[in-house]
């Protein structure tokens, strides 16, 4: 029986599993850079206002630090 390979999204991109693959020099494998998030919903929809402000600014803050 095949197994379907899983897929990963690297890069902007959706690729096979076993393409994904990052750079040694990658900022977030190098520093441990990341941003981790988790929103709550309400009545199965999530308050997009309420939620996406600080997850952009987390992401701004990494990128454009210059850190």
């Amino acid at each position: 029986m095949a197994t379907i390979e899983r897929k990963a999204y690297v890069n902007g991109e959706i690729v096979p599993e076993s393409r994904a693959v990052i750079s040694i020099h990658d900022r977030g494998f190098v520093y441990g850079d990341a941003v981790f998030d988790t929103l709550r919903t309400f009545d199965g929809s999530v308050g997009a206002s309420l939620y996406a402000r600080p997850s952009v600014k987390a992401v701004e803050n990494i990128v454009f630090s210059g850190v």
